[in-house]
């Protein structure tokens, strides 16, 4: 099994722009997905059990790290240039983007997150980059 750790906002901010997103998808004809930033993806791991015991060592070292939460803001939302009515070039990832600030805590959490993993950060820890 694959997984993917995920920075999601608070309840009523990922609701709305959950709505937004759908609409967007509906319209072209794209998925439709939770907002998120991906931490790590690529987490290989043999049974859902380890996925749950996973989530609890990130949940519990993540809590005592970042007691405040992570700051996450936003520059100017950007609409890929393939973006077009009736395109059926749109990938996934690239019909919609908001671009992340690399606050000091997102850095701080993306490099916790690896370190807790055991796993070697890559060279840009955002990939597709923030």
């Amino acid at each position: 099994m694959k997984c993917s750790i995920w920075l999601v906002p608070p309840s009523a901010i990922s609701a709305s722009t959950e709505l937004e997103i759908n609409k967007i998808a509906e319209k072209y004809g794209g998925p439709f997905f939770r907002p998120h930033i991906t931490i790590a993806g690529g987490i290989h791991l043999d049974k859902e059990e380890n996925a749950a015991l996973l989530c609890q060592t990130l949940e519990a070292k993540l809590k005592t790290k970042f007691p405040n939460g992570i700051e996450c803001t936003f520059k100017d939302l950007l609409k890929s240039e393939h973006l077009s009515e009736g395109s059926s070039k749109l990938l996934w990832n690239q019909a919609l983007v908001a671009i992340a600030k690399r606050t000091p805590s997102l850095i701080d959490l993306t490099r916790e997150t690896y370190n807790i993993l055991a796993k070697e950060p890559p060279k840009d820890l955002f990939a597709p980059s923030l």
